[in-house]
């Protein structure tokens, strides 16, 4: 008896023990996230944490404080989508080797046609270019004659390119006889009790998702959506909320088992969660593997221009976190979230980014270098001094050459238009513009400007 006294007290002990160590490392979580809130002046963030199959931690702050708020998902869409499709082949409606092409026989591919498969697809080594992800596409009736540009042979590398699950999406419509959202909602969210999860045109999702912003030298500017298309919503516009993400999260720790409901057998979702060369790390089919301090971790980001999504597994913990914002950062939500996953594996989080200093010094140095410009030219046409023509034509093809480097050569390097700069991070696309378009207005006006004769 005395012994079985013992046993229970050295068991409530370590009960007291663990919820006091969870009492401290929630306390932890809510003082990182209000400071990156505060010093990245983050509109609305928010956290939701699965231990053990519940809710271990769910905070929103910021303008919204509800759990049925929906946010953009940006590229975490692919690991819905993912599982959509691998729905469908676990169900025997496809295989992971059908070719593109015999599904969508409309569709041209410049080579290689027999080599790009559903796996190829889901893996990103179809070999379509990143950039080619950005361009815009037909519609799913339209796609008679368009062509699909190959860069590489299938299967040898990978290549992340959005343009590999706008395919997947038009796929899964095609074998399933039926929308994308209506498939999903069906087979996947509903199942899943993602209730405020949807596939939805934008004019739908615009009125459901949490107002949106953008950075502007540092400043969050509320704006609506760019570069939606209803084409690229598996790719990238799928909405949900942190409570939904959770359920997901739950389904992929539990090997595709739901409140006791298989969704997906669990040879898939360990396939989705296998990188496409076998490796220990690198991109599976919508899942991402690594590592963080030593501990086997699964992940994948998403942003749009409005928004910052981070999904994570950590699978030896039963541990698993969803992160949505409604701003775009470079790198501030990265630091946010490495805080986060530092706190969980044991570490002491540290919020390194300097985003704001840099956004705000680049208004700072774009305003001095169009005040600058703006005086020269004042100053230029007060005096109107004859220049030598020759000298002023070259000056103006050197900095016309140097503007068509960076709009042209951008996307070969980037693997992302201009215009896209333009649209996701408004201001440092401007920036980047003025740089190298105000020297071209400043020779144009030396150009045609009429001068003042000597002595007038």
């Amino acid at each position: 008896m005395k012994q079985l006294i013992g046993l229970t007290m050295l068991l409530g002990s370590s009960t007291l023990q663990a919820q006091s160590l969870d009492a401290a490392l929630r306390q932890k979580m809510e003082y990182h996230l209000r400071q990156a809130s505060e010093k990245y002046d983050i509109p609305n963030v928010e956290v939701l944490i699965i231990k053990d199959d519940t809710v271990f931690y769910h905070q929103s702050i910021g303008e919204h404080v509800s759990a049925h708020t929906p946010y953009y998902l940006g590229s975490v869409s692919k690991s819905l989508t993912a599982l959509g499709l691998l729905k469908l082949i676990d169900l025997g409606k496809a295989s992971l080797d059908d070719k593109l092409t015999d599904i969508l026989p409309e569709i041209k591919l410049t080579q290689y046609a027999e080599e790009v498969t559903l796996r190829t697809l889901l893996n990103h080594t179809s070999g379509i270019a990143k950039r080619d992800g950005f361009q815009p596409v037909p519609k799913l009736n339209e796609l008679a004659g368009w062509t699909v540009a190959i860069n590489e042979r299938p299967g040898l590398k990978r290549e992340y390119s959005n343009l590999n699950y706008v395919l997947i999406g038009w796929v899964l419509e095609q074998i399933a006889g039926q929308s994308l959202d209506n498939y999903m909602r069906m087979h996947v969210f509903e199942p899943l009790k993602m209730q405020h999860t949807y596939a939805c045109k934008k004019e739908i999702a615009s009125q459901k998702v949490i107002t949106q912003y953008q950075y502007f030298y540092g400043i969050p500017i509320k704006s609506s959506q760019v570069d939606y298309a209803d084409a690229a919503i598996p790719a990238g516009f799928m909405i949900s909320t942190a409570e939904d993400m959770g359920n997901y999260i739950r389904l992929s720790l539990n090997g595709g088992i739901f409140q006791d409901h298989i969704l997906l057998s669990s040879q898939w979702i360990a396939t989705m969660q296998t990188p496409w060369n076998g490796q220990d790390q690198g991109y599976g089919m919508g899942w991402k593997a690594g590592t963080w301090h030593n501990k086997r971790m699964f992940q994948h980001l998403g942003s749009t221009a409005t928004s910052y999504a981070g999904l994570f597994l950590i699978p030896e913990d039963k541990l698993g976190f969803i992160v949505l914002t409604n701003s775009n950062t470079l790198w501030a939500a990265e630091d946010m979230i490495k805080g986060i996953l530092n706190l969980l594996t044991g570490n002491e989080p540290a919020l390194t980014s300097k985003e704001q200093l840099f956004r705000m010094g680049l208004g700072v140095l774009t305003l001095s270098f169009l005040l600058y410009y703006v005086y020269k030219t004042v100053a230029y046409w007060k005096k109107r001094n004859q220049k030598p023509r020759k000298r002023i034509v070259i000056s103006l093809m050197v900095s016309l050459a140097m503007l068509a480097s960076i709009v042209f050569a951008f996307p070969l390097v980037a693997g992302l238009p201009f215009g896209s700069l333009l649209s996701i991070q408004p201001d440092i696309g401007t920036s980047v513009l003025l740089f190298f378009g105000l020297p071209v207005i400043y020779q144009s006006i030396l150009l045609v400007t009429p001068h003042k004769s000597v002595g007038g």
